[in-house]
């Protein structure tokens, strides 16, 4: 539901009706932010649709909601239409708390804005990241991000949000910085037809995991939705798009799966700059792994094996 979660939305009772009332009717008015117990879902037991949609929970929290409505004495269900009404209209709503009640974490769950402000408040005032890195331009390219901080164990998730900031700590000097210093290339592969190099543009590293090269502007731009050959220059002028496109780089070049996969954070490292591995630069290596290990203590979990690359 992303920024709806915490405003207050109108509930539809649309398929059926409780006896003597209309379908159609309005029965609750009330904000996510009040739904923190199976207590609170007594009030979502009379509506069975929510505007704006949602995404099937798993089979356990749904069994949970279900006997905990149908054993309410407050609601009164036709018989014909129960288990199935249940069933097909309590989807539309309990995602969000779904991913919380089953105690896992979410990437807003693990990161909070505090806790973001608390990292740009060691951002030197002369770093053009300083106002550029905000809370709202990360969390919502995170959330959009499918897959991102929600796959696996509890343990899993933190780890991938622990590497994800580790990496971007490293890539950007601590958030200082959204370009590049120094590029020595236009970073223009022209073996890479499909993403043609525009004239005058280049394409050396910008945003909070430095995309770099034509080729990842291009397929960025695609997905995203930007012209990223002729106007790469938005990835460092717009923090929320320049967000999305490390969100992008994370979850399509094996860092994602390089977490999830327990192959660890070491992998990470390969993916977003493999010359460093191997010895080619170990103290970035270690620069990278001692962030991650600090982003670990913080979000409570072990950092796992396989640190380096």
């Amino acid at each position: 539901m992303g920024s709806a979660e915490a405003k207050s939305l109108a509930f539809l009772f649309m398929g059926w009706a409780r006896p003597g009332e209309e379908k159609g009717t309005v029965y609750s008015f009330m904000g996510w932010a009040e739904v923190k117990t199976l207590e609170n879902l007594l009030d979502f037991c009379n509506v069975v649709f929510l505007i704006g949609g949602g995404v099937e929970p798993s089979v356990r929290f749904l069994s949970a909601i279900f006997s905990h409505c149908t054993s309410s004495p407050s609601f009164a269900v036709d018989p014909a239409h129960s288990r199935s009404a249940y069933q097909l209209h309590l989807l539309a709503f309990c995602l969000p708390l779904h991913e919380h009640s089953m105690g896992q974490s979410t990437p807003r769950g693990v990161v909070s804005q505090a806790y973001f402000n608390n990292l740009m408040s060691a951002v030197a005032g002369s770093c053009e990241g300083k106002s550029f890195y905000t809370y709202s331009s990360f969390i919502g390219p995170a959330e959009l991000a499918s897959g991102f901080g929600t796959t696996g164990s509890d343990v899993v998730r933190r780890r991938e949000v622990a590497a994800f900031l580790a990496n971007v700590m490293h890539e950007t000097g601590g958030l200082c910085y959204i370009r590049e210093r120094n590029p020595q290339s236009d970073y223009c592969d022209r073996s890479y037809t499909q993403w043609p190099c525009a004239a005058g543009k280049r394409y050396f590293g910008r945003g909070p995991l430095q995309l770099t090269w034509n080729y990842n502007y291009g397929a960025a731009g695609r997905a995203i939705g930007f012209d990223g050959l002729n106007n790469p220059e938005i990835v460092a002028q717009n923090p929320t798009i320049s967000f999305r496109t490390a969100f992008w780089f994370w979850m399509n070049n094996d860092c994602h799966n390089a977490i999830v996969s327990g192959r660890g954070f070491g992998a990470t490292i390969r993916a977003i700059n493999s010359g460093e591995c191997n010895g080619g630069n170990t103290g970035q290596v270690n620069s990278r792994i001692s962030y991650y290990q600090r982003f670990c203590r913080d979000f409570g979990v072990d950092p796992g094996a396989n640190l380096s690359c």
